[in-house]
């Protein structure tokens, strides 16, 4: 009976042994079926997104080549047509027999008159002009005005030209026409900022950041660290700096330590730090930031320097400098971003708010006034229709008491509602020549804050610094 048994046992067992390992096969088959379709989906989307970013770049850089084309004027050339020439001179049938093999002889041809061309008719916006916020303007520049800065403790006004000097007219009394000292240097500067009785130019020849002090003399000079062939678009100056004190367990602002933001044409942006040292500053290079994104279209810092953004083609970030009170060191680190392709971008003086100019036109503000610490995101509070038509702003300015933003273009100031985002006045065609092709071709160079932010001051290609009202402290 023993041996009857026994191969049927053995048959069973070979029989579950084989359904198991077909289960077993199954289960690592679909294990790694579904592991590449995983794969496979992910790497779909993977180069979905890629292909979006790309189209992104590909009418980011078509853009550019588009303003650059606008920028040097360049125009198709229509190939003068030829005229056939009329073979042959006149005969006299009468004295003259025509034979048949008589070479005839050709007119010599006269050189075509080179035509005119027309001149494009400027954009309507650009011929119009409304000044009636205008206050004062101030005369006796003997170039066209290149850089204006007021400094945040209401003393003064820097301004410069290709003249070789740095004018200062005191902010008190400015609407009086008061006179200008005179700061002579060796060479004209190109950008300026002021702030806490001293005053920090680029000079033209070397390329340097030169500090001056009221009475002429230099305190400091020092290399930027940019590129030559991708020059400065803009520097900034606060005489004051917000740092954390660890005793407190919170954070003071720090007085006489000076910050000065610089940003070029690509994309990077520094950050440097001035001390007094007796009757000269020391200089450090605080930190350098490449934001990688192939164009920075603006950069700026809150008024007391604790934190710096920049805005670009795909985004807006924001960096908290992480300044130490009493180590004079920062551990500068992004704390936000904003997903949207941003022109410009302004920070309150608190750094409570900020604002954006997008890519439509649009203006936005966000609250940032969350947690950063713990990785919270910039809350959108208002947003408005497009501030100008043809044409975009590409600078944002918060007044110093945060309840005024003046975004600018080429030649025009808006007055903005920090709370609301409603426009309240405006200045059209600030600065001569109205007719222009661009940014690049800007008659309005710079525009500055009264420390009391009861204007804002301009200065451009007509020479002349200019004094605009600001509409909304009669409304706030």
């Amino acid at each position: 009976s023993t041996q009857s048994t026994g191969p049927p046992r053995f048959r069973n067992t070979m029989l579950l042994l084989g359904v198991l390992g077909i289960t077993v096969a199954a289960v690592v088959l679909l294990v790694i079926y579904t592991g590449v379709s995983t794969m496979y989906s992910s790497i779909s989307s993977w180069r979905a997104r890629r292909r979006e970013q790309n189209a992104e770049w590909d009418a980011m850089i078509a853009e550019l080549d588009a303003k650059d084309a606008s920028l040097k004027g360049t125009s198709t050339k229509k190939k003068d047509k030829k005229k056939p020439t009329k073979g042959g001179r006149r005969r006299n049938r009468l004295h003259e027999p025509e034979d048949e093999g008589e070479m005839e002889e050709e007119k010599p041809e006269v050189a075509a008159m080179p035509i005119a061309k027309k001149k494009a008719a400027p954009s309507p916006w650009m011929m119009e002009q409304d000044h009636r916020l205008m206050l004062q303007q101030l005369k006796g520049f003997k170039y066209p005005i290149l850089g204006v800065s007021c400094s945040g403790d209401g003393e003064m006004v820097a301004s410069c030209s290709r003249e070789r000097c740095i004018l200062v007219h005191p902010q008190a009394g400015l609407e009086e026409k008061p006179g200008a000292k005179r700061l002579n240097t060796d060479d004209y500067a190109i950008h300026v900022a002021a702030g806490g009785g001293v005053v920090a130019a680029v000079m033209a020849d070397s390329y340097k950041v030169r500090v001056y002090g009221l009475d002429g003399t230099v305190l400091t000079e020092f290399e930027p660290g940019h590129a030559l062939d991708k020059p400065l678009v803009r520097i900034s100056l606060t005489e004051t700096a917000m740092a954390y004190d660890q005793a407190a367990h919170a954070m003071c602002i720090q007085e006489g330590v000076y910050t000065l933001l610089t940003f070029d044409r690509g994309t990077l942006f520094r950050l440097h730090t001035l001390h007094h040292e007796g009757s000269e500053m020391r200089h450090e290079r605080l930190a350098a930031i490449d934001t990688k994104k192939i164009v920075n279209y603006d950069c700026c810092m809150n008024q007391h320097a604790r934190y710096v953004a920049a805005a670009n083609f795909t985004d807006c970030k924001l960096w908290d400098m992480g300044r130490q009170a009493g180590s004079g060191q920062a551990q500068i680190k992004p704390v936000t971003t904003i997903g949207r392709k941003s022109l410009a971008v302004g920070i309150s003086p608190e750094g409570d708010t900020m604002a954006l100019i997008c890519a439509d036109g649009t203006m936005r503000g966000y609250n940032l006034g969350m947690d950063l610490e713990r990785g919270g995101e910039a809350k959108e509070l208002w947003a408005s229709g497009p501030l100008v038509e043809g044409r975009t702003s590409h600078w944002l300015l918060y007044s110093p008491d945060g309840k005024t933003i003046a975004a600018m273009d080429s030649n025009t100031i808006l007055f903005v509602c920090a709370q609301s985002g409603c426009v309240v006045g405006k200045v059209l065609g600030a600065h001569a020549p109205l007719q222009h092709i661009g940014v690049g071709d800007a008659p309005m160079a710079s525009v500055s804050w009264l420390a009391d932010s009861r204007a804002i001051v301009s200065g451009g290609e007509d020479r002349l610094l200019k004094l605009w009202r600001n509409p909304n402290l009669a409304t706030s």
